[in-house]
């Protein structure tokens, strides 16, 4: 029976699993100790001033934690921190120099062509999702807290590019971590974002390569088959991006779907939104 040995390659999984000690912490560096969130700990009694410094204390801590204990710009903590808390300068004041500077000394020194690589008979460019949030990270800092475009966030979009598939797209391989990898138009959809918040960046664009490059992932992004009901509710944000690339009918059923997932308590789950099979190529 070839399912006797699948039986038995399970059970000692979850065995291993059962045994093996879940961390006390979900970010932990000097003077920080933010413990792993649970299903039952405690809400806050109000939501007011206190509970908003309490949220904003908790974004910086875990940016600041995986700064100091693993250095690299990832999609799950510095990542998003340094894409949507620039934008939040006005009420919470500057961000963290400290992630800024980690964001600074991942941009290679120059741009080079990049080498596509293979696994699993899947093509791809290492390091592309890298790429993308540590531009739009850049990006977003220079159009929210200086209002100028910085030479580093020129220099490490222009890198970005390097990295794009011959399809127009930004592809990844590897496991999902949703809600940041999961498909290739999301990955792409955060480069468009990244090129249209980096102030003037567009418009100075004269290098016709670049500007191919550019316009085929805008083609890509217009084009590309949704892979799932992610995908078909990403469109509302490219719309944002460049309005020209969805169709108002594209836009309706977006809305449309958006407003069928819906739970009753007003919010949504990311998993209405795809079959696991769906995500992308393996689930972490």
């Amino acid at each position: 029976m070839k399912s006797a040995p699948i039986l038995l390659a399970l059970a000692g999984v979850t065995a291993l699993a059962a045994t093996k000690p879940k961390p006390e912490f979900q970010y932990q560096s000097a003077g920080i100790a933010i413990p792993v969130p649970t299903a039952d700990e405690p809400k806050a009694a109000a939501f007011g001033p206190e509970s908003v410094r309490a949220a904003a204390r908790y974004m910086e801590d875990g940016a600041l934690s995986w700064v100091r204990e693993k250095s690299c710009v990832n999609c799950h903590t510095t990542g998003p921190y340094l894409s949507e808390r620039p934008a939040l300068t006005p009420w919470l004041g500057k961000p963290s120099e400290e992630v800024l500077a980690n964001f600074i000394e991942a941009v290679p020194e120059q741009v080079k062509p990049q080498q596509e690589t293979e696994k699993d008979g899947h093509r791809y460019y290492a390091g592309s999702w890298t790429s993308i949030w540590r531009s739009l990270g850049l990006a977003e800092w220079d159009r929210h807290v200086t209002g100028a475009l910085s030479p580093h966030t020129d220099l490490s979009l222009r890198e970005m590019f390097e990295r794009q598939s011959a399809s127009g797209a930004f592809v990844s391989y590897g496991e999902v971590e949703i809600p940041h990898i999961t498909t290739d138009f999301e990955l792409t959809l955060q480069a468009a974002r990244a090129v249209t918040a980096a102030p003037g960046w567009l418009e100075k664009q004269t290098d016709p390569a670049l500007l191919a490059r550019i316009g085929k992932m805008k083609d890509w992004l217009r084009d590309a088959p949704p892979r799932n009901d992610f995908d078909r509710v990403l469109r509302l944000q490219l719309a944002h991006y460049f309005p020209g690339l969805v169709t108002p009918a594209q836009t309706g059923s977006a809305l449309a779907l958006l407003a069928a997932k819906q739970h009753a308590d007003g919010g949504w789950s990311t998993r209405d939104f795809s079959a696991v099979e769906d995500w992308h190529y393996k689930m972490s």
